[in-house]
């Protein structure tokens, strides 16, 4: 890391804790960094993550062992883009391709009307008189 990004987060240190670094705590800083293998990203996050956590004073080390601790996670992902609406082709084939997956075998495909519907009231209308008939009949042979 350079000089200029670890005045960088010198400075979000400062933001929290009112520190007055100098030129010493930026070659402090710069050689801790080396070390401990920091980036800058990675360093930013542990010192926003040591404040919303810990009230103590900053110090280099709190910076590395965060950054080694985070090291073996997987970053993390960024939200993706809002998709676009699948285009009248793209919806029509789609619909084709459920259709012909979920289509009812050729023996089932007989119309049957919805229960609520006209037509399915007059055919029990007449499916009753049909059975009163085969009743009446019963009775009339016995």
């Amino acid at each position: 890391m350079n000089d200029d990004q670890i005045r960088a987060l010198l400075a979000v240190a400062m933001g929290y804790d009112n520190r007055r670094p100098g030129e010493l705590n930026i070659a402090a800083w710069t050689e801790a960094s080396a070390r401990g293998r920091w980036t800058f990203d990675a360093a930013l996050e542990a010192i926003h993550a040591h404040y919303a956590e810990n009230t103590e004073f900053l110090m280099p080390a709190h910076i590395t062992r965060r950054v080694r601790a985070g090291a073996g996670q997987p970053p993390r992902y960024e939200a993706l883009p809002p998709a676009q609406p699948a285009s009248e082709d793209t919806r029509r084939r789609m619909r084709d391709l459920i259709g012909n997956a979920f289509r009812l075998p050729r023996h089932a495909r007989g119309h049957r009307p919805a229960p609520d519907s006209a037509e399915h009231q007059a055919a029990r209308q007449r499916a009753r008189e049909e059975l009163d008939q085969v009743r009446h009949n019963r009775g009339e042979a016995s």
